[in-house]
């Protein structure tokens, strides 16, 4: 079963790799594990895997995602699974456009960037993410 990487762990500082592979199982692992911790979603650097993917509370599997749209600036206080009990307060947007036309807006939003830095090598203690 998977766990959680510790919030020190050089993972969670990781680029990680648009070529990879990856089981259906690990996939219903990660959905198991952030439905388990509460999570809204789960990447897969956060389990320890260099991987460009993520899972979403709402059931949806993102494979080497992409923003190519921001619309509506906005602040929210964040959580991480990867760092339990701390919070910060994040610029984000309220509206994407993903690489392949999908529109997220509000909360789905916001996941999906807090998951998308996590690919990128940002948790929310950084003074980085997604537009910065």
């Amino acid at each position: 079963m998977l766990t959680l990487v510790a919030h020190d762990d050089p993972m969670l500082k990781t680029i990680c790799r648009a070529d990879f592979i990856i089981s259906k199982d690990v996939i219903e692992q990660m959905f198991q594990l952030m439905l388990a911790r509460n999570g809204l979603g789960l990447a897969a650097p956060q389990v320890g895997i260099d991987a460009r993917l993520f899972v979403t509370r709402w059931g949806e599997v993102f494979i080497n995602p992409t923003i190519k749209d921001r619309r509506i600036p906005c602040t929210v206080d964040e959580g991480c699974l990867s760092l339990p009990g701390v919070s910060r307060v994040k610029q984000r947007y309220h509206k994407i456009v993903l690489g392949d036309g999908r529109v997220y807006e509000a909360g789905r939003a916001v996941v999906i960037q807090h998951e998308l830095d996590h690919l990128n090598g940002t948790t929310i203690i950084d003074n980085k993410g997604i537009d910065q």
